[in-house]
């Protein structure tokens, strides 16, 4: 058995662990906090990063496996330790370590208490070798110029199951294999400002268009945040670059760009964080985004590759303006430790395409609110509120959307109350911030959704229904198609029945309609959902009104 020098530093309460040997490679780079800081309990010094009080990662090219090199571990508590108010998973942790790879890779998990036992990859179905020597875990990622990004869960550090029936870890760990930067998501650094590492500062009044994090430990306390100057359209964090704070663009130019493979964490702030307020805890709508920006007078693309954010205090992106004007690309974006309420996913604008994902996540997680969406590959780490698919709170004029390829590997709602679901519409925000409420007459059937495919959805353990819509407009040609529910949570929670009840418009009065809803190929467990069976096994009851509607294939 191997000891890293992260275990010598547990040895200690607070240790900061010494640098360690990292990888430089051509096929694989890792990276290390020579200030790591193993604390469960409170924050941590500015200048410090949270340190895994109990994983340590090791890597190494899966052809050359004589030498294994350290990356690090990084670890989230709820409310950073600083209060247990709108935080969810009290006691608990979340670590996770990232890496960067050009051919298979061979990941080695060891912990400090317990040899590995039992364990669990999730998503289950990524068919990973692995194996279990000395005590330590070795797990085979392939390569893939998608990269990966998944949970490795051990058993005798699950809960007692919650409510819902759902084994959770006490100590979560994520492995996030990214493919090697390409060239156009590293910008040079010649007419760049590199930010010297400690407090930030200067960055709304620099004239250079880019902003680089190198390695190292940035922070802006929790009293302010990276406010870029309107000539920065590019903000980029290197791997090993851990920046303690939020980014606010001005720049209204055609694009503007958060690229590289550092952590943007929100640690320092608390729950909901107002600006105006000195960041304490708002009541308006106005809590700090970890990314926001502004529209101006023409079309912008906001660009987004490689980051990981954690502990975001509020939902995570909002841009303010002409929403018409923006749309979105991400590609390999990771969220971790949303233990705060009303953490939400990204927004995706006309015209987004979104790539790899991995969600963790308290709120509403793939927001559809724009036509011409175009989602594939993400992993949910679903925590108690909001369906993982949001395309309610208002009536819309929706068409040409997909999601595909979702793989909820985790969720945690406990009553109807936490508008549960894979799919989901929630009522009008007039109406009611609590799923579908009493009031039905809330639709503009003016409006129509169309052209809409829901694909390749992948629930695992306990899962909430496959969809609560409140019919808002009319729907036509809505597709979900091949999903897969391992088994429902407990019936008595009023989270597993799939609901469409029938909505009218709030000026006329007239019904909205629904036309073509086709589920073709949805099985719970091992059997397959059919007009017959749809009600008992697959817990499918719309309103009678739109019966004819649903087309089972």
């Amino acid at each position: 058995m191997f000891f890293s020098p992260l275990f010598l530093a547990l040895l200690l309460p607070c240790a900061q662990a010494s640098t360690n040997n990292t990888a430089d490679l051509d096929d694989l780079t890792t990276w290390w906090h020579s200030t790591g800081e193993v604390n469960t309990e409170s924050p941590v010094q500015d200048g410090n990063v949270r340190q895994s009080h109990l994983y340590s990662i090791q890597v190494a090219p899966s052809s050359n496996t004589s030498v294994f090199y350290d990356s690090f571990a990084y670890e989230a508590i709820p409310g950073n330790g600083m209060t247990t108010e709108h935080s969810y998973g009290v006691g608990t942790t979340m670590a996770w370590s990232s890496f960067l790879y050009d051919s298979n890779a061979t990941v080695v998990i060891s912990r400090n208490t317990n040899a590995v036992g039992n364990y669990t990859i999730r998503p289950t179905n990524l068919g990973f070798n692995s194996s279990v020597s000395e005590g330590n875990l070795y797990i085979t990622v392939p390569y893939s110029s998608r990269g990966y990004r998944f949970s490795v869960e051990f058993d005798d550090d699950l809960q007692s199951p919650t409510v819902s029936g759902e084994l959770l870890p006490n100590n979560a760990l994520l492995i996030f294999a990214s493919p090697m930067e390409e060239a156009s998501i590293v910008p040079s650094s010649s007419d760049a400002l590199v930010v010297s590492e400690g407090l930030v500062s200067g960055l709304d009044t620099t004239e250079s268009s880019t902003v680089i994090f190198k390695p190292g430990v940035y922070y802006c306390t929790g009293y302010d945040h990276v406010k870029l100057s309107s000539s920065v359209n590019w903000v980029y964090f290197a791997p090993g670059a851990y920046v303690k704070g939020a980014v606010e663009f001005s720049n209204t130019g055609s694009k503007v760009q958060a690229t590289g493979h550092g952590v943007l964490s929100g640690e320092q702030y608390v729950w909901y964080a107002d600006p105006d307020t000195n960041y304490t805890t708002g009541s308006d709508n106005n809590g700090l985004r970890i990314w926001s920006g502004q529209t101006g007078s023409s079309p912008q693309t906001f660009n987004l590759v490689g980051p990981t954010i954690n502990a975001p205090p509020f939902n995570s992106m909002d841009w303010t303006g002409d929403m018409s004007l923006l749309t979105t690309t991400v590609r390999d974006y990771k969220q971790v430790g949303s233990f705060y309420e009303q953490t939400d996913g990204l927004e995706f604008y006309d015209g987004a395409q979104g790539q790899d994902i991995f969600y963790h996540v308290n709120d509403d997680t793939i927001k559809t609110y724009y036509s011409n969406v175009n989602i594939d590959g993400v992993v949910v780490w679903k925590m108690a509120t909001a369906p993982v698919v949001q395309f309610g709170w208002a009536s819309r004029a929706l068409t040409n959307i997909t999601i595909n390829d979702v793989s909820v590997i985790h969720q945690s709602y406990s009553a109807a109350e936490n508008n549960p679901g894979l799919i989901g519409a929630d009522n009008a925000y007039t109406a009611s911030t609590t799923g579908i409420s009493s009031n039905h007459s809330t639709a503009n059937v003016s409006n129509t959704m169309s052209g809409v495919t829901w694909s390749n959805f992948r629930a695992e353990g306990p899962s909430a229904c496959l969809f609560r819509i409140s019919v808002l407009q009319t729907l036509a040609n809505l597709t979900i198609s091949n999903a897969w529910i391992e088994e429902f949570a407990p019936s008595d929670l009023d989270t597993t029945e799939s609901q469409m009840p029938v909505f009218y418009d709030a000026i006329t009065g007239v019904q909205a309609n629904v036309s073509n809803f086709v589920i073709e190929d949805f099985r719970v467990g091992t059997t397959k959902i059919t007009a017959d069976n749809a009600e008992s096994v697959g817990q499918i009851n719309v309103d009678s009104t739109y019966t004819s509607a649903m087309v089972y294939q």
